[in-house]
């Protein structure tokens, strides 16, 4: 894209991909006095029009002359040119990978066809759609015997079941599974899943499963269980990117946030993502999905918060239902709030939350009434009923409560569309301190709906910071366009507009999920897990990602996750073993680098450590006897078992040393 001012006139010249020129010529009022020192120019979109589709590259200035179209940088347009060819060489392994897979899936649903017809192959079809296990001995019906030694196992293993339960191939839904199975791999096997995981993450990656390309993106940045490449890595990310994706846009804002790997410091361009973000976690948060967790942001040397966490079937939850059963409000209200949010470890439930918050209500605590009236608002585990929730409100409201008082302005301004009733309601609840009111108050005063009083944003970005002040995230969103460019009451402040972006980014459900499913792994002691996904948020720029992932490897987990990685074959780089102080020899020596990890595991001042690692060195070292002394170990063996049979045979009745022997054999 090249742009260029003369005089009153401005020219916007733009090639696409393929080479076609665009040409957009526009004449202004006055002459354009450019000041490349002050201000700012933005090129793209706004909340209501769509920008153009494309990639944020190098850029430069010309003062004093016009560039010819064909006379771009040189810089720009090698980098172009590089971006280009890398971005080529991926969809062109898409493209391969696709077409291979489809014409697989194709050959399975032809075989199901047929043995629904039972025409041919029934008894052979049903064996080996069921069967993970290699079948190179075994007779097999000459329709798939060409599929049997195919280097992608796993994935064809994916690929049978999902034909077989679903009895056709849609790439969206196989795309979901085949990430799907790799995270459970993940929570069972922890580093070791990471061995054959990528072939199913690029698959779902190339069916747009964004969340797949995310996690490529990420493993081969930090190069676990890979090699770090980060010009593939970025490959990921801008795909991510192009398709929306909440982590790749994070990713990629927390780049030109802090300047990493190559890209350039640049904050108005990492708000833009973050913004982004911000703006469509509205929609998100409104959804208030059943798969949704509240967001918690939890440093795993936070005892507290870790003891805070509820698991159904623990002392703490068994102790809460005894409670609320006993009619305790708190109890009530407490387990109602988790169910409903999805907090403190519990997974949302919309029922549970409605039975709580009803016992509660029946106690005609305010808050209860209020929350149970919400519920039959927005139709959460119970059919909407508009006026049975504003009766339940009307009677929370009657007893102060400013989050009532709030809901019936807000419900007079959007129901019943009656301004001055609705202006009376949300004052009053914000005087007594509700964000929410505030928020709405604000939107009043923004679109000039206050009863006798005219528009203005002055009063409404006034009130839009008071809710944001008090925790209202929508209400954050409203002041980032006030931060970004600056008003009459606010100067401009884009460190200001990017800090408060990355907040509410932060803020969105999906994002709550990989700091649930983190911390669930590390609570159940499964530390690589935890580590995995922890190193996953920590690309998105999330602090409890980075702290979290350096506490894992600072502790004793952190030697045994090292391990993890050198037994699936990571390669380590001789920095971070002479930063670890390791032995010379333990460097270049697979069974000494793992005894040496694991031995320091087990020092460490923990239990749970001393008993996980001293198990993985006992097999380390079991197995390092058995690969150099395997024969004479075996005949070792078999002399004590004979020695030991032989004993039985012809000892004394009543011998003691014996019977000890044999029984310990």
């Amino acid at each position: 894209m090249v742009v260029s001012f003369q005089a009153n006139r401005y020219k916007i010249r733009l090639e696409d991909e393929n080479g076609i020129n665009y040409k957009m010529d526009h004449t202004l009022p006055q002459a354009i006095k450019f000041n490349h020192a002050e201000g700012f120019a933005a090129f793209g979109g706004t909340t209501t029009m769509p920008s153009m589709t494309g990639y944020i590259t190098y850029g430069k200035i010309y003062l004093r002359r016009v560039i010819r179209w064909d006379e771009p940088s040189q810089k720009a347009t090698d980098g172009r040119k590089h971006f280009m060819a890398a971005r080529e060489e991926l969809d062109n392994s898409c493209r391969s990978d696709t077409k291979e897979l489809l014409a697989l899936t194709r050959k399975y649903t032809a075989l199901l066809d047929r043995w629904k017809q039972k025409r041919s192959c029934a008894k052979g079809f049903i064996s080996y759609i069921h069967s993970t296990r290699d079948r190179s001995n075994n007779p097999v019906c000459r329709l798939y015997a060409d599929l049997k030694h195919h280097k992608l196992d796993r994935l064809h293993s994916v690929l049978k079941s999902h034909v077989a339960t679903s009895g056709f191939v849609d790439r969206y839904i196989l795309a979901g599974r085949l990430r799907q199975n790799v995270s459970q791999d993940i929570q069972e096997r922890g580093l070791a899943a990471l061995q054959d995981a990528f072939a199913l993450l690029r698959a779902a990656s190339c069916w747009n499963d964004t969340e797949a390309g995310y996690m490529l993106y990420a493993l081969t940045t930090a190069g676990i269980a890979t090699k770090r490449n980060i010009n593939k890595a970025n490959q990921y990310l801008y795909r991510g990117v192009m398709q929306g994706d909440r982590y790749s846009l994070m990713a990629l804002a927390n780049k030109y946030y802090y300047s990493l790997d190559g890209f350039p410091t640049d904050i108005e361009v990492a708000f833009g993502y973050f913004y982004y973000v911000a703006y469509m976690s509205q929609a998100d948060r409104d959804l208030h999905s059943s798969s949704h967790v509240s967001v918690e942001h939890i440093r795993l040397i936070d005892e507290a918060m870790l003891a805070a966490q509820v698991d159904e079937g623990s002392d703490w939850y068994m102790w809460l239902i005894h409670q609320a059963q006993r009619g305790v409000v708190n109890a009530s209200q407490d387990l109602a709030r988790f169910y409903y949010w999805g907090t403190n470890g519990l997974r949302r439930n919309m029922q549970a939350a409605l039975e709580y918050y009803k016992k509660a209500a029946q106690t005609k605590d305010p808050e209860a009434l209020y929350n149970y009236g919400i519920l039959h608002m927005k139709g959460h585990g119970t059919k909407k009923d508009l006026g049975k929730a504003m009766g339940y409100i009307a009677e929370s409201a009657a007893h102060g409560n400013p989050a009532a008082l709030a809901t019936i302005g807000w419900h007079a301004l959007i129901n019943e569309k009656n301004m001055t009733k609705a202006a009376a309601y949300l004052q009053k609840a914000t005087k007594m301190g509700n964000p929410e009111a505030a928020n709405n108050l604000g939107y009043m005063y923004d679109a000039g709906l206050i009863p006798g009083h005219p528009a203005s944003k002055v009063i409404a970005y006034h009130y839009y910071r008071i809710s944001a002040v008090g925790g209202n995230l929508d209400a954050g969103i409203n002041t980032l366009p006030c931060y970004m460019l600056g008003s009459p009451v606010e100067e401009r402040n884009p460190q200001l507009a990017a800090d408060w972006a990355r907040y509410v980014a932060e803020q969105t459900p999906s994002i709550g999920v990989q700091l649930r499913t983190a911390l669930d792994a590390f609570r159940s002691h499964n530390w690589e897990a935890s580590l995995i996904y922890y190193i996953l948020l920590a690309e998105m720029g999330l602090e409890v990602g980075n702290f979290n992932s350096a506490y894992l490897c600072e502790q004793h987990q952190g030697y045994y996750n090292l391990a993890q990685m050198v037994e699936t074959g990571t390669n380590i780089s001789k920095a971070a073993w002479k930063y670890l102080n390791m032995p010379l020899d333990a460097h270049d020596q697979h069974y000494a680098a793992l005894k040496e990890l694991y031995t320091r595991c087990r020092d460490t001042k923990t239990d749970e450590a001393f008993f996980v690692c001293s198990l993985s060195l006992y097999r380390v070292t079991t197995a390092e006897v058995w690969k150099h002394y395997k024969v004479p170990a075996v005949t070792t063996l078999c002399i004590l078992a004979s020695l030991v049979i032989v004993a039985n045979i012809y000892r004394p009745r009543g011998n003691p040393y014996i019977l000890h022997m044999v029984g310990l054999f």
